[in-house]
């Protein structure tokens, strides 16, 4: 039943098919068409596909750097300040997360196949994420000059002795990963005395969500265990490697039976000594995870 008002009337002597007005939206021939099907973040632009396995209906509730926080640190909250890898990997999983969702990759090796330490990232999209930290570490790379992946961990993770390269720097990338978590209830916050200051902590509030990230991690290296890395799925691997890069390995696996615990641990060594310019020019020639891993295993590197 349609009962034209004022502005309906207005809009079929203009457009002369009312049966295109339902509720006062306009559909199909008029022009004036329903926003509805694609995926938009805050600002209005649409998600391109990334270059990842899932597409972005399947994109999952945790981005890599919160899974990779939630895997390393303490129940009680904790992250220990002297476990360097930690903030290093945290740079890693932005480049890679920006990377799975279609907005970075590697510049093409070329003629002179240049290997994976000296070829750069390339901004493939600078529409906006739906998340301000990758936001961010787009602008900073976008707007910069022409880099390698090793250096914009360096640059983003504030180690650098070039003071013009500090702009570069990312602030308080785990307390900005925390105030997520806690907005999303699966965090709480505490004050912690220890000694004579207080502390503010993250508890784990939700502990399930830390369990199926360690689930996850254990069935990737045993039940789900598949030699050939390529068709492993590249967010699973890009966490393996991320953890045992960390340190936090050893936490996941923890009440493994000892046989399992040491297959498992043969498998994540084994991942870790892969050689990756070599598996680079197996898949995809832009796939920029393999320059993280081989940037984060770099012996040359002194912490």
């Amino acid at each position: 039943n349609f009962s034209p008002n004022l502005s309906s009337c207005l809009m079929i002597s203009v457009h002369g098919r009312p049966e295109f007005i339902t509720g006062g939206v306009m559909y199909g021939g008029t022009g004036l068409h329903k926003r509805c099907g694609s995926k938009e973040t805050s600002c209005g632009h649409q998600e391109p596909q990334g270059s990842g396995d899932r597409s972005e209906k399947d994109e999952p509730k945790l981005s890599l750097m919160e899974e990779l926080l939630l895997v390393v640190m303490d129940p009680r909250g904790f992250v220990s300040i002297w476990n360097d890898h930690v903030s290093r990997a945290l740079r890693g999983s932005i480049l890679i997360e920006l990377w799975l969702r279609g907005r970075l990759e590697l510049e093409p090796a070329g003629m002179r196949r240049k290997c994976l330490s000296r070829r750069a990232v390339v901004v493939k999209s600078t529409s906006p994420t739906d998340d301000c930290m990758l936001n961010e570490a787009l602008k900073l790379i976008n707007d910069g000059s022409t880099h390698t992946v090793s250096d914009w961990i360096s640059y983003l993770a504030g180690e650098t002795w070039n003071p013009l390269k500090l702009k570069y720097h990312m602030r308080l990338v785990r307390d900005r990963i925390f105030k997520d978590l806690v907005e999303r209830r699966i965090l709480t916050t505490e004050k912690t005395n220890y000694w004579l200051v207080d502390i503010k902590t993250h508890p784990i509030k939700d502990l399930s969500v830390q369990k199926k990230l360690f689930s996850k991690i254990k069935d990737a290296l045993l039940e789900n265990f598949c030699n050939d890395v390529h068709r492993v799925d590249k967010r699973i691997l890009s966490l393996l490697m991320l953890t045992q890069y960390s340190g936090g390995i050893d936490e996941c696996l923890a009440g493994l039976p000892n046989d399992l615990l040491r297959l498992a641990m043969k498998r994540i060594q084994d991942l870790e000594s892969t050689d990756f310019e070599v598996e680079s020019r197996k898949g995809a020639p832009n796939d920029l995870h393999w320059a993280v891993f081989a940037a984060l295993n770099d012996p040359f590197v002194v912490l």
